[in-house]
């Protein structure tokens, strides 16, 4: 079993990536691979459009990896890291916060023994429970206070444990058009499916760093019409495509959500995505059972 990082990055971020990668890069524990994924379409030269000091690292370090894709996917592009390791640790981080490694270690140690995804943000006291979706169950069981429903993609994931059907191609199509940026709202639902444990520790692995707004997708993400975030709608449309993970989204919030009355606000959010209006119509209302 190998301890494997994975993040992406893109032109306006660039300059800062390696201090992220030199974090797990120079640290005594074991790190076998650190992938940092790259678009063609934005740095079409390659190597060549990156700075020079990154490189120099990237060179002297042999575990550090760059690859490419051809199309710019966002955030997703770091999930092209399975299933080639679906029997390893996937640690996966953000070129924009700073990690204790100490605690990314003990993180790893725990979703290892307990067979649980772990998050690597702090999610107690961020925005990140206040979309509508995950507004009726946030805890798996009441006894087990930390285990939550939200996915967070700055996390440890065990060994055969990512829902890799959501990297086939097949699914990939589907993705490219309803999903774009947000790789949280399109794993999320194939987590719920296969009832995978997501813990939260209360101790802090990751702290934002202090770049500049224009710089990251953060505001895209949570662009809300005073009800749903971007990041709903997106999550709308992957429940709306594949009945079977509405089914089990359903099933364990045990709530409905009042798709209906609200499609007026999903549709007006849907802009470039492959959403529409009668296909929303399909979704049945579900009722309480709690």
């Amino acid at each position: 079993m190998k301890t494997i990082v994975t993040l992406t990055s893109w032109k306006k971020r660039i300059k800062y990536v390696q201090q992220v990668l030199e974090q797990f890069a120079m640290y005594p524990a074991n790190f076998d691979k650190i992938y940092l994924w790259l678009s063609q379409m934005e740095f079409p030269n390659k190597e060549y459009d990156l700075p020079s000091q990154l490189l120099e690292f990237v060179r002297s370090h042999p575990k550090v990896e760059i690859r490419w894709t051809l199309e710019n996917e966002y955030n997703h592009k770091r999930w092209y890291v399975y299933p080639e390791h679906f029997e390893d640790v996937v640690v996966s981080v953000d070129d924009d916060a700073i990690y204790d490694i100490v605690n990314v270690c003990k993180a790893i140690t725990y979703a290892v023994d307990n067979h649980c995804i772990v998050n690597l943000a702090d999610l107690f006291y961020s925005n990140v429970f206040n979309h509508s979706i995950h507004k009726e169950v946030i805890h798996w069981y009441d006894n087990e206070p930390n285990y939550f429903t939200t996915f967070c993609a700055q996390c440890v994931i065990p060994p055969f444990t990512f829902p890799c059907e959501c990297m086939t191609e097949e699914a990939l199509d589907v993705r490219r058009r309803i999903c774009q940026r947000c790789d949280e709202s399109w794993i999320n639902p194939w987590l719920i499916a296969h009832r995978v444990k997501i813990y939260t520790p209360n101790y802090v692995i990751s702290r934002p760093a202090s770049y500049e707004k224009e710089n990251t997708t953060w505001e895209i993400m949570n662009k809300s019409n005073g009800k749903f975030a971007f990041r709903d709608v997106q999550l709308f449309a992957v429940l709306n495509k594949f009945p079977y993970l509405f089914e089990q989204w359903t099933s364990v919030f045990r709530g409905y959500m009042k798709v209906k009355d609200d499609i007026p606000q999903i549709l007006s959010m849907s802009e470039g995505l492959d959403i529409k209006e009668e296909d929303l119509n399909k979704i049945p209302d579900y009722i309480r059972n709690h």
